[in-house]
């Protein structure tokens, strides 16, 4: 009889161990799961503002260059200057 129960609570102290331990590795994986999309929304905003940035800088040289030679032309710099308004949307995005 003694040995019965003492197989009991072992059994029961080992499910509990093992669920204590279960439990554990899930509320981590869940940690880092909000993690890495965090870090992907960082990284989808700062590409989104790396292209603004880098359509600003074309239309800046568009019209520096545009001063120095014929080549440019005003609809190319309208082009440009329209891309940049497009994108800038991702200037004033709220952060998630």
């Amino acid at each position: 009889m003694k040995l019965k129960n003492l197989i009991y609570i072992f059994t029961t102290a080992l499910v509990f161990f093992f669920g204590i331990f279960i439990y554990s590795s899930l509320h981590k994986a869940h940690v880092d799961f909000a993690q890495n999309q965090q870090n992907l929304y960082k990284v989808k905003r700062l590409r989104e503002l790396t292209e603004v940035f880098q359509s600003a800088l074309l239309v800046h040289r568009l019209k520096r260059i545009s001063f120095i030679s014929d080549s440019i032309t005003q609809d190319e710099i309208l082009a440009a200057e329209k891309q940049v308004r497009l994108n800038s949307a991702a200037l004033v995005l709220p952060p998630c």
